[in-house]
């Protein structure tokens, strides 16, 4: 079968400049500016607890961008090894439909033989979370999350086919509680590093931050939040602000956030999730 691409060779090695002989994979920018929403996104903030919960969730999201419009599937896993101590949780795109005008492409230095590409699977996330301290009104977590590169479509700049790492520290304080409801804030502070596709600059690093509020019925959860990380290069200074409402029935819950790339990550983003929790909540 032969495949007829709507840009080739010469488009491209004229896009980038290529010099002949150095490999397509490191004209792609490793930044969140100049990939798709799901290739190096800001890590959820650490509120600081342990989620004492075994659950599994599925999500839908949808990304919205005048040169990008991507909707991906999400599943989310979180299990308990020791209450208020120990939990570890996971996170994997299994699949992504991407739509891509001609002049974001370019931009983003897409290799002409994925000039047509639609689809493609992400990498797989696992954080292990233990408890740092914990007292009736703070709390604080320490974080460790990797990033299995798991992903493909690293040619039409969707993701980085590279792992990264993030270490943080989270912090909660309760300021209001009572036997149906609860106020609290919470930040973190760490680094955020990844593998570029640069011989000459194999990895980013960046300081990695966040601040968030929830208030909590016995039926709603309502979660605003701000976070980012700042690396050194070009493009890779993320700010995000989310907003989540969720609401609670024993063993399910559903949840609906709102997100918006301030600087760095150019989408805006809707996710609906449900979660299965196998005790009641």
């Amino acid at each position: 079968m032969t495949h007829v691409w709507s840009q080739g060779h010469d488009w491209w090695a004229n896009n980038v400049q290529w010099d002949g002989v150095t490999h397509w994979s490191e004209y792609i920018i490793s930044a969140p500016r100049y990939l798709g929403p799901n290739a190096l996104p800001v890590p959820t903030i650490n509120h600081g607890i342990i989620d004492n919960d075994h659950s599994i969730s599925m999500e839908i999201a949808s990304h919205f961008n005048p040169g990008d419009k991507t909707q991906n599937l999400g599943i989310r896993a979180n299990y308990n090894l020791v209450t208020d101590l120990i939990s570890f949780d996971v996170y994997w795109i299994p699949w992504e439909y991407f739509n891509v005008s001609h002049d974001t492409k370019t931009e983003r230095n897409v290799f002409h033989t994925f000039y047509d590409e639609t689809t493609a699977n992400g990498d797989f996330y696992l954080n292990t979370n233990v408890r740092v301290w914990n007292n009736q009104s703070s709390s604080a977590v320490l974080r460790l999350g990797y990033k299995f590169p798991t992903s493909t479509m690293q040619g039409a700049a969707r993701y980085t086919n590279a792992p990264g790492y993030y270490l943080d520290l989270g912090t909660s304080w309760t300021l209001s509680k009572s036997d149906n409801t609860s106020f609290r804030i919470f930040n973190m502070l760490g680094f955020y590093a990844w593998q570029t596709n640069l011989d000459e600059q194999f990895q980013n690093d960046a300081f990695l931050t966040g601040l968030g509020i929830e208030y909590r019925t016995r039926r709603w959860i309502l979660t605003s939040g701000i976070r980012a990380y700042f690396g050194y290069l070009v493009g890779d200074k993320p700010i995000v602000l989310k907003q989540d409402v969720e609401y609670n029935l024993n063993r399910w819950s559903v949840s609906l956030g709102l997100q918006h790339g301030v600087q760095h990550y150019p989408y805006t983003s809707i996710m609906l999730s449900t979660t299965y929790h196998l005790s009641n909540k």
